[in-house]
Order: C-alpha cells, then sequence, then structure tokens
C-alpha cells in the first residue's frame, strides 16, 4: 500500500482488510482514513505512531436486502452498533464476501418500487432505515447504495416519469 500526498489516507490492497471499503477505482486500492473513525470501522494510527487504537468491538444491529427486480438477493447493506455500515455480498456457500467487487448495484427496495402505484411519489431518501419507515407509513421510498454522492446514473431509469421527492 501507500499514503496519500497529503497524509490522510491510507491506500491497502489487502481485500481481507477492507472492511466492506469499496475499492478506489483511481488507486486500485481501500482507502483508510487515519485519522477518526474508518468505513472499514476501525480507528487506524498514523504512521510512525506507536500506540495503535483497540479496535472497539462491533456487533451486526440490522441488515438491509438489496434485491435485484426478480426479488434475488445480490447483497447486504449492514450496520453495527456503535454506528457503522459496510456491505456483503452472499458467497453462494451460505456465507459473506465483504465487498462488492463485481456486484450489480442497485436502488433499495427495487422490487416494491417497480411494483408500486406510478401515480404515488417516490420518496428518495439518505438511508435505508428511513426508507424503510417511510415504507411503513405506505410510502414508496428508496436509497442508493453507501449514502448520499454515491447516485450512480443507472438508478434514475427506474424513477423515470414518476414525482420523486428528495429528502
Amino acid at each position: 500500500g501507500f499514503l496519500s500526498e497529503d497524509g490522510m489516507w491510507a491506500h491497502c490492497s489487502r481485500e481481507e482488510r477492507s472492511g466492506g471499503i469499496v475499492i478506489n477505482d483511481n488507486s486500485l486500492a481501500y482507502a483508510h482514513r487515519l485519522t477518526g473513525d474508518c468505513d472499514c470501522g476501525a480507528q487506524h494510527a498514523p504512521a510512525g505512531t506507536s500506540q495503535r487504537p483497540e479496535r472497539e468491538p462491533r456487533l451486526i444491529k440490522a441488515t438491509y436486502d438489496y434485491l435485484d427486480e426478480k426479488g434475488d438477493l445480490l447483497f447486504q447493506a449492514v450496520r453495527y452498533v456503535p454506528k457503522g455500515f459496510s456491505q456483503r455480498r452472499p458467497d453462494g456457500n451460505e456465507g459473506w464476501i465483504w465487498n462488492l467487487k463485481a456486484t450489480r448495484l442497485v436502488l433499495y427496495k427495487l422490487p416494491q418500487l417497480l411494483a408500486a402505484d406510478r401515480s404515488k411519489p417516490v420518496f428518495v431518501v439518505e438511508g435505508e432505515k428511513d426508507a424503510e419507515n417511510l415504507f411503513k407509513l405506505g410510502m414508496v421510498a428508496t436509497t442508493n447504495p453507501m449514502g448520499a454522492e454515491k447516485w450512480l446514473p443507472e438508478y434514475s431509469p427506474y424513477l423515470s416519469d414518476r414525482d420523486v421527492v428528495l429528502l
């Protein structure tokens, strides 16, 4: 691996240490934040530091299934306590692979979105928990994987000719 020019990121090439971080297309490595909470769920010590912060144990609080149009599981978003997120995909043997490499990314609750009354507005929210809460209230809601600023062009056709409310 290597450090970023600003010294704020360590780019690691070891998938088993990625903790669910998506690989950076530019560096072909997993970018770990060196100060504060990293997206892999750990707090890393900067290079040259003699003490390494202990990783706080994480417990899975919730899992959110991302399904294709037919209702087949593509991947899950995993929410932890203390708060953190990662993604995993089925390995085909009742286990998990903790990355989304070569996985088709889709909107959350895609089958329900496709089946919903097209005259109802679609609420696009920032996370799965919010989408779940709106669905419980009888609304049509979705989100994109991995949070804000991760919208992909291939999601937009599912909302074509629909009234969309961004929250």
